[in-house]
Formats: C-alpha cells, sequence, structure tokens
C-alpha cells in the first residue's frame, strides 16, 4: 500500500481552496490528485479541522478472552489428541463465538502453546519470548 500523501501537499490544497477561491475541481487538477482525493481532504478538513490522514489498518482485537482461553486449554487436557479444526468446532460449541484455524493458531500462541504433529500433543513452548 502506497503512503499517504505528504501533509504539505495537503495543507497547499486546503489554502487553495480557502484563500485562493478555488473549486475542489481546480484544485485537483492544479495539484494533480484525484478529484476523490480532494474533495474527501475538503470533507474531512471541514468535520475535523485536521489535514492529517487517517490510520491505516488497525488493532483487530482477538476473538477469544481469558475465559476463552481457559476453555481451550481445558479442551486441550481432557482430549490433548484434538485437531486445530476440531478445537475451533468445539470452542463455537461451548463460547458461541466462531474461530477459524489460523485464529485458533494465534491464540494458542499467545497462550504458549504449540501443536506438534507427530506426537498430536500440545506441548508448553520452552524457551520463547514470541
Amino acid at each position: 500500500m502506497p503512503a499517504p500523501d505528504s501533509s504539505d501537499l495537503r495543507k497547499c490544497l486546503i489554502k487553495a481552496i480557502e484563500q485562493e477561491k478555488l473549486s475542489i475541481a481546480e484544485v485537483a487538477r492544479r495539484f494533480l490528485v484525484s478529484y476523490d482525493f480532494a474533495y474527501d481532504l475538503w470533507n474531512r478538513y471541514q468535520e475535523t479541522g485536521s489535514v492529517e490522514p487517517k490510520k491505516v489498518g488497525g488493532n483487530k482485537q482477538p476473538k477469544g478472552d481469558s475465559a476463552g482461553e481457559e476453555r481451550i486449554k481445558s479442551g486441550l487436557l481432557e482430549r490433548p489428541d484434538l485437531t486445530l479444526q476440531a478445537l475451533c468446532d468445539q470452542y463455537q460449541q461451548e463460547v458461541r463465538i466462531t474461530m477459524g484455524t489460523r485464529s485458533m493458531g494465534r491464540a494458542l500462541k499467545r497462550m504458549g502453546m504449540s501443536f506438534k504433529k507427530k506426537s498430536r500433543r500440545f506441548k508448553k513452548i520452552q524457551g520463547r519470548d514470541d
């Protein structure tokens, strides 16, 4: 994804609209930006007073919480041979939250557990800080 346009360019666009009384279309042509960019920037400036770009992306919160993690751990203690998919299915039945295998894998990593395919057991990761 490309980087946001510079703050200087954004300020020049707003200055041209406010002080030089140019239309959004004229400003877009003058500064070689799209009409949509100039329009969205002008609207954001009018609403917030800021020309800074919006935050890109976000921190998506995990689906499971500490209570859910305890259910995952207890499920693994009862049946250590569960596959990730079976663990996801069990989690959905107990907690009523759908979780994919990748999300379940990340949850296990946060808890310091990894799935060992050979032994089909969940074991505590020793000596790892990630």
